[in-house]
């Protein structure tokens, strides 16, 4: 059985910068989670400082400079459930953008993800058949689970 460490990264320059360093015998243990972080809000105008286009458009080459090609990585991007100006959820562009430059990317879907989110997570999920990737990456969130076994 492999061993896999999975951490969980939100998407800054220093999480960034730190995958760009790991050494190949460390990428091919882990399996990162990625957390897009939401557009920042302008509290005095009272709008969000970018569209959700210019918020997302580095974000996957950022991915493939940080993370070696044909490695798998998991994208959580329900921070940004929103569509993005071709009709695309954000969560399933940033699957196929990413796909596009050799980022074997999953998506990630949350147990309390919105009916849009769980949707593009599907179509997303449905555009990696054949890929031997597995479709979603399903993560849990709310109430802490417990597994006890009577066994002592």
């Amino acid at each position: 059985m492999t061993h896999i460490y999975m951490p969980v990264l939100k998407w800054k320059a220093g999480e960034r910068s730190a995958l760009t360093h790991l050494k190949s015998a460390t990428t091919e243990k882990i399996l990162p989670l990625l957390e897009i972080v939401p557009i920042p809000y302008d509290f005095e105008e009272e709008c969000d400082r970018k569209t959700i286009d210019e918020h997302l458009a580095k974000v996957p080459e950022e991915i493939a400079g940080a993370w070696p090609s044909k490695t798998r990585i998991l994208i959580d991007a329900s921070e940004v459930d929103d569509f993005m100006d071709d009709g695309r959820h954000a969560l399933e562009w940033l699957v196929a953008e990413a796909r596009a430059l050799d980022v074997h990317a999953v998506p990630v879907v949350r147990s309390d993800s919105s009916v849009d989110y769980r949707k593009a997570a599907a179509n997303a999920a449905a555009s990696l058949a054949g890929s031997g990737d597995p479709g979603a990456c399903i993560r849990l969130v709310g109430s802490c689970l417990l597994y006890t076994s009577d066994a002592a």
